[in-house]
Order: structure tokens, then sequence, then C-alpha cells
């Protein structure tokens, strides 16, 4: 409970610091990026929820060896899952918020951009946090999340007050790699969790695929920034799908994606 006031006063933080330096307009703008960004994410991670959180419960916890196993799959399903979905966001993001609001929400495809690296580390973090989740580590949880909201206010003021609108995004992307480093120090130290050597080939590939494709939205002529986002999201979602393919059925891929197929069902 406490947690989520933390999260909520931090939300509020957060637009309150847009506003006083940006304008009202800026928080719309920063809020419609936000929504845009999380939706495909959000539904991985629920199917995360529901179907990986209670096999983690079921494992003792003297025993790391099966949690860091499972740990280390889902890390892997998620990022393949996710990645093409990041790379699409970054290539497309223009198109994505003219379709879902108008032309004048174009100055949020900036933000955008930014909002979907920090997305990458959410996807690479969640596995972990989820340990202490299973773990009932309260303490542990409250003192990461309190301390994340704190970090996220503190670096959008940051942002906005040295780099304007874009800083807010810059601010998540970085809000990531804090909790990214904090999230894996906890799980380490406290419940014995490592990454193994497939699991960071496959974060570093991520990390690739989703920079190329960042870097891809900077070159300043239209057509060879079309052409080169379109080709990386060709090649990195083939290769993520034959990944998923090849996996063990241990880890049931299927499962994850009749699970996003319900929930987008279920929302619609």
């Amino acid at each position: 409970m406490i947690s989520g006031i933390a999260t909520t006063l931090s939300a509020y933080a957060i637009r309150l610091t847009i506003n006083n330096s940006l304008g009202e307009a800026a928080v719309g703008l920063y809020q419609s990026a936000f929504t845009i960004s999380g939706i495909y994410v959000g539904f991985i991670l629920q199917a995360m929820g529901t179907d990986y959180y209670p096999r983690l419960a079921g494992i003792r916890a003297d025993d790391p060896a099966p949690q860091n196993q499972l740990v280390n799959e889902q890390t892997i399903m998620a990022l393949l899952l996710a990645v093409p979905g990041l790379i699409s966001a970054l290539v497309l993001s223009d198109l994505l918020i003219w379709m879902m609001y108008s032309s004048r929400f174009a100055e949020a495809s900036g933000i955008l951009r930014w909002q979907v690296l920090g997305l990458l580390g959410r996807i690479i973090s969640w596995p972990m946090g989820f340990i202490l989740l299973a773990r009932s580590d309260s303490r542990l949880i409250l003192l990461t999340e309190i301390s994340t909201a704190i970090v996220h206010v503190c670096l959008v003021w940051i942002g906005v007050t040295y780099l304007g609108f874009d800083g807010a995004g810059v601010a998540f992307a970085a809000l990531y790699v804090f909790y990214l480093t904090l999230i894996y120090w906890v799980v380490h130290f406290r419940h014995g969790y490592v990454y193994f050597a497939s699991t960071r080939a496959t974060i570093w590939l991520s990390v690739l695929a989703v920079g190329l494709s960042f870097a891809a939205t900077f070159i300043p002529i239209a057509g060879w920034r079309i052409c080169a986002g379109m080709l990386l999201l060709v090649i990195f979602s083939v290769y993520c799908f034959q990944q998923l393919a090849s996996l063990n059925p241990e880890i049931r891929p299927a499962v994850w994606l009749r699970k996003i197929r319900h929930t987008l069902l279920f929302r619609n």
C-alpha cells in the first residue's frame, strides 16, 4: 500500500514538475507518449504476472538453483517477445502518435523514443522484481519502490530543467538504468540470483537492437530513416521469433502468447 502511494505521489510530482517548467500542454504530450509506449510491454508484463509468478512462488526459498533457472528463462523470453514491439514503437513513433491522437501531438514522438529505452530496462528488471514478491520480502519491496520513485522525480526535474521536454524521456531511460542496477544488486545478495551467460547474451543483443533502432530515428533524411528502421525491425523480428521457436517447451512461449492475446481481447 505504501509503495503504491509512493508511486502515485511520484507520478503527481512529475506532472507538476513538467507543468511548472514547460506548461500544461507538455503534461498532455508526456502522458500521451507514456501511454503509447507502455501498451505492448504492459501486455507482456501482465502475462508474466499470471503465468510466471505462481511458478516462482512455488519454488523453495532455500534452493536458488531452480529460481535462477526460471528467472533467467523468463528474462530471455520476455526480451524475445518485447524487442520487436519496442523497435516498432521507435520506427513508427510518428505514425503511432498520429493514429492514436492527432498531428498536434507530434512533438511527443521525441519523448516516446526515450521512453522506449526505459521500457527495455523495465523488461529486463521485472523478472528479478518478482523474486522479492515471491519471497514476500516486503521491506525490500518498499525500500526499492520508494527509492525508485524519489529518483524518478529528481531525474525528471533535472531533465526538464536542462534538456527541456525531451528531458522527461531521458529521465525515464536513466531511471531504469538505476533500477536495473539496484534490483540486481538486491536479489543477487539477498536471494542468490545470477545471470546465466545465455541471458547476458540476449540482454546485450536486445540493447544492440533497440540502440541501433533508436539511433536510426536521428537519420535526417526521412526515406533513409524509414528504410533503416524497417530493415532493423525485420532482421531482429525474424531472429526473435526463431529463438522463441527453439526454446525449451517447458518455458512455454505459446502460453504467454495466448495470455497476451486473451489480454488484448479482454481489454477490447
